[in-house]
């Protein structure tokens, strides 16, 4: 599962007039984009298009191809490409085409724009914990930019840089947000993905539910569900593999911390949003991720290690979007820098968790100050005692669940089938799948490569026929496998002299059971054997 969200200035997002949110959408696509340009100049660009001449007409953008054309003209590469939804509601065609439309377009790095058409019973909900935007009551007919997408199968979302409400930024499901665009439209760039920005990494295999049930025992106590833990599990994982942790006490250490701090999982982002004495920089860079990043410092310094490590290529993005460290990814990478830079000792941590040094450990994550516990230390210490208790457990969780294979699961399975032959009796049981395998193989090693092979004279093949006639191959004595070797051999010496000779030869050597073919054979084509004989004659003149 993916979330992606591309880099924007937050604060260009409200729009300047109120009959503005077009420009204002077109704008935040631009600005994700590195190309700074006033909201006034594309409302004129968008006016300019629509009513030549005249000028503003203060009635917003009529439509969204209006849009693509302005964005054509600056961005010709990204292929700007309008789609309208006349259908209220969407098919499930025209929401799949969406879906596919918004990530070609993110995944290039390019914003979607879509012109929305909110009635009373349809106002944008947030999700994910995004506070739901403040839409008044009547009808509202708007422009958003929509920046990322939450590609979460059971619950897909979209990220909506929204200009005319508070607060500007918020998931809201893809559904709701199909629902919204008929019977207007979405821009969306027809362009392949970037390979600039924020990288995404291949995806981990799902987890196991064994792997689940070690991340919750080791976040105990916590109030997250299975479901939340198992999303949050392929980050956890990267993020241990990051901060070196490779040994029992380390990983006790890291799940105590990262337990404590963040209450079980339970938060990304530090609770409080403002207090006496809080600067503008410890408001905007408040703690983020499961042990709190805080202080712009650190979110630069976190940001420069990301880039040197090639998670990112602007070293400066968390600086200008600090919010990218409340999702998964980011914030648990960051738990990953501090754990290794950050702190009153940088670069200690892992060797006191070595040690079994926990109290130096949680100094160093909540603050060094000699003769103190830290904040919060009885909590530190029993998640300390209760992980490092798991033992080799806890390593499974920085280890990448493998994708079994497809026929190794199939063929270890309880599966039953029926077998589909015309000669099959009606009413017989049922096949264990891996006894049809090997039915399979049985017929297609008959069939496909011993028979023919014999037929072709090959001594390998004919010894296996000529041995399970004589009823001493795999079945033994069974009738229907010597009788079958019998007949097949009798029917192959009709048409191969090379088979007449290897019967003829072992029979000379006393095998019965060749001279028995040989006298089916001489029966049933007489002109073959005297064939043999003749050219026999000839070979020894």
């Amino acid at each position: 599962m993916t979330e992606k969200i591309l880099p924007y200035d937050r604060s260009i997002v409200p729009q300047e007039y109120g009959w503005s949110c077009g420009p204002a959408a077109t704008q935040v696509v631009l600005n994700s984009r590195g190309i700074i340009v006033a909201e006034t100049s594309l409302l004129n660009q968008i006016e300019g298009i629509e009513n030549p001449g005249r000028g503003d007409d203060r009635d917003g953008t009529d439509y969204v191809g209006l849009i693509e054309r302005v964005l054509d003209n600056i961005v010709p590469d990204a292929c700007y490409t309008s789609v309208y939804l006349p259908q209220d509601p969407p098919s499930f065609g025209q929401k799949e085409a969406l879906w596919a439309n918004l990530k070609r377009s993110i995944d290039g790095g390019f914003g979607v724009v879509m012109n929305w058409v909110a009635p009373p019973s349809n106002k944008p909900r947030g999700v994910k914990g995004s506070v739901s935007p403040r839409y008044s009551g009547g009808t509202t007919y708007h422009y958003v930019a929509a920046m990322g997408y939450d590609d979460n199968p059971a619950a897909r979302a979209v990220w909506i840089a929204d200009s005319g409400f508070q607060p500007f930024g918020y998931w809201i499901s893809f559904d709701q947000c199909a629902s919204l665009i008929p019977p207007k439209g979405y821009a969306y760039a027809d362009v392949a993905p970037a390979a600039g920005g924020p990288s995404t990494p291949p995806a981990d295999p799902a987890p196991t539910a064994d792997q689940v049930s070690t991340l919750a025992q080791a976040m105990s106590p916590t109030s997250l569900s299975r479901e939340r833990l198992a999303e949050y599990l392929p980050h956890f994982a990267e993020a241990m593999r990051a901060a070196e942790i490779t040994t029992v006490r380390r990983a006790a250490a890291w799940c105590s911390q990262v337990g404590h701090e963040s209450a079980g999982l339970r938060y990304m982002a530090e609770i409080q949003t403002d207090g006496p004495g809080w600067t503008e920089d410890r408001r905007r860079y408040r703690g983020r991720g499961p042990i709190q990043l805080t202080w712009s410092s650190n979110y630069r310094k976190f940001g420069q290690w990301c880039a040197t490590k090639g998670y990112i290529t602007d070293s400066e993005l968390f600086v200008k979007q600090p919010e990218l460290v409340e999702q998964p990814r980011w914030g648990f990478l960051a738990a990953s820098w501090y754990w290794l830079n950050g702190g009153p000792k940088p670069g200690q941590i892992n060797g006191f968790a070595d040690r079994g040094d926990i109290l130096a450990v949680s100094r160093c994550v909540n603050g060094w100050i000699e003769n103190r516990d830290p904040v919060g230390w009885p909590d530190r210490r029993e998640r300390w005692d209760r992980c490092l208790a798991m033992g080799d457990r806890l390593l499974t969780l920085s280890t990448p669940s493998e994708s079994p294979d497809p026929l190794e699961e199939l063929l270890m399975s309880d599966l039953e089938v029926e077998s589909l032959s015309i000669y099959a009796t009606p009413g017989e049981s049922k096949i264990p799948i891996v006894r049809m395998v090997q039915s399979i193989d049985a017929a297609l090693h008959r069939v496909g490569i011993v028979e023919p092979d014999a037929a072709l004279g090959d001594p390998d093949a004919l010894f296996r026929m000529l041995r399970t006639a004589r009823g001493q191959g795999k079945y033994g004595t069974q009738a229907g496998p010597v009788n079958h070797a019998k007949a097949k051999l009798a029917e192959l010496g009709a048409t191969s002299p090379a088979v007449v000779a290897y019967l003829v030869t072992a029979a000379a050597s006393g095998d019965a059971t060749a001279r028995d073919i040989l006298a089916d054979i001489e029966r049933t084509n007489p002109e073959v054997i005297q064939q043999f004989i003749n050219s026999q004659k000839g070979s020894q003149q």
